[in-house]
């Protein structure tokens, strides 16, 4: 069967951060499981801004259309122009935690709760052979009661999937090599940050999404060299795993292999309460030359009562030196618009940030995921602007609240000047005066400098990239050596 993917993205924002679009685990994973039973897939991404560029009719062609969203893409799904006459199956996040959203569309066959590599395969050989999808787990039938209680389809064993194949996504980006690969080895949260759709999944899945599950280190290092063979050379690997140093015994083992293996500088995500000096020294001469780390706010109080990360400040600092004591480099994420953040929060998140003295920061506006705790707190307390358009996601100037924290005006200065006041304190006063300064087209001058900003980032990461790269090189031939 062919069947085309549709990827729903948010609109197009101004992002300091953003998304990465050229690697989607999940489809690339399903690709990958499809293919070996004969599907052919393709793949194409859709935004609000291009739905006036597809038709209804022009999916006919194909034997079945598979949409992947997010909690924040219902509005996009309402809109994407459907045909009754091709089966339509639906899964991804927002469908996971919100099954009852995506359901109520005349032309969808059927919507899927959960990981979806055992269960679409089942459901295709269903649509093929004219059966009922009877039995299939984590299946929603539009119309079937009790759909919001539908248990979701897990993967117990990450191992027995084939390596993802991520050709259809590259072919329809027309991309044949990739400078940045980017990777994901795992899938699960122990954690419980309130804002985040992973705590909200846990209800979904239940205690098995408690334990984080991982691919082998020998899986891990062969679709490393795959991606590399196939779409390199590879300059920078980043890995976006929650807790990538989560299992102290995992990371041993992958140091040690990608060393030995590997020859291009990685980039991992981690968390205050896992990392130390041992894994930032492990992490850095196996080839680690970055890692990102949520900080959020400065505001301890607001980051452990509203956010449900409690991490102290102290801890955070010490992550942060064992990074920089290795010579790695370090990036910070942020997030403005918190629920009860005050004009003080904001100022002590600067303040911490340029004591943290960060190489690159991500900045966000707090927008509550459906079916995340702080969403429930936003629509008990009617936080939530109703005008809202989620489309756009997090990465984006504007407050979806209409109250309960800063002002929206005060929001989006911060939300431009707060990089380069960060990054550039001896100027910090310039960012303050741009950001208040129309540019016309509802912009500030601050806004037109985002490319220069991207730009100083992109040269940066580039010279610290190739820098440890000859570092590892020749780390690498000491250790064949020895």
């Amino acid at each position: 069967m062919r069947g085309l993917f549709l990827h729903l993205i948010p609109a197009k924002t101004e992002a300091i951060g953003g998304h990465f679009f050229e690697y989607h685990y999940g489809l690339s994973s399903l690709f990958a499981i499809l293919q070996l039973s004969g599907h052919s897939c393709f793949y194409k991404m859709v935004g609000p801004e291009d739905l006036g560029n597809l038709q209804a009719g022009q999916m006919e062609s194909f034997d079945f259309i598979g949409v992947s969203a997010t909690s924040f893409d219902v509005d996009t799904f309402n809109k994407l122009p459907l045909s009754k006459h091709v089966p339509i199956l639906v899964g991804g996040v927002g469908p996971t935690l919100m099954p009852e959203k995506f359901s109520d569309r005349s032309e969808v066959t059927a919507v899927f709760v959960g990981e979806t590599e055992n269960t679409l395969p089942k459901a295709l050989d269903a649509i093929a052979t004219n059966l009922s999808f009877d039995g299939i787990e984590g299946v929603v039938i539009p119309g079937s009661d009790h759909i919001s209680e539908t248990n979701a389809s897990l993967i117990p064993d990450l191992n027995v999937l084939p390596l993802p194949d991520r050709a259809p996504i590259l072919r329809s980006i027309n991309k044949k090599r990739l400078w940045t690969a980017e990777f994901i080895f795992s899938r699960g949260c122990p954690f419980q940050c309130s804002y985040c759709c992973s705590a909200a999944l846990k209800k979904k899945y239940g205690s098995a999404y408690h334990r984080v599950r991982r691919r082998s280190v020998d899986l891990v290092i062969q679709e490393i060299l795959d991606v590399d063979k196939k779409f390199g050379p590879v300059s920078i690997n980043k890995f976006h795993d929650d807790n990538f140093v989560g299992d102290k015994k995992w990371t041993h083992e992958f140091c040690k292999a990608y060393k030995a293996e590997v020859s291009a500088p990685y980039h991992c995500m981690t968390r205050a309460e896992l990392f130390d000096e041992d894994t930032a020294r492990l992490l850095s001469d196996s080839g680690c030359f970055e890692i990102k780390m949520g900080l959020e706010t400065g505001d301890e109080k607001l980051r452990r009562e509203v956010l449900g990360r409690p991490q102290s400040d102290d801890m955070i600092r010490k992550a942060i030196h064992a990074a920089h004591k290795t010579g790695m480099r370090v990036q910070i994420n942020n997030m403005i618009g918190i629920p009860g953040e005050t004009e003080a929060s904001l100022k002590r998140t600067i303040a911490l940030n340029r004591e943290l003295k960060p190489d690159m920061i991500s900045l966000s506006m707090f927008t509550p995921v459906p079916g995340t705790v702080l969403y429930r707190l936003c629509v008990e307390q009617d936080l939530l602007n109703p005008n809202w358009n989620w489309s756009t996601g997090y990465f984006q100037k504007h407050t979806p609240l209409q109250k309960g924290t800063l002002p929206s005006e005060k929001l989006e200065h911060a939300f431009f000047a707060m990089p380069w006041q960060i990054l550039f304190p001896s100027i910090a006063w310039a960012p303050s005066i741009l950001a208040k300064i129309p540019a016309g087209s509802g912009r500030n001058v601050m806004e037109l400098l985002l490319p220069l900003f991207s730009s100083l980032y992109r040269f940066r990461l580039g010279l610290w990239a190739r820098k440890k790269r000859r570092l590892l090189k020749q780390n690498r031939q000491n250790f064949k050596t020895t």
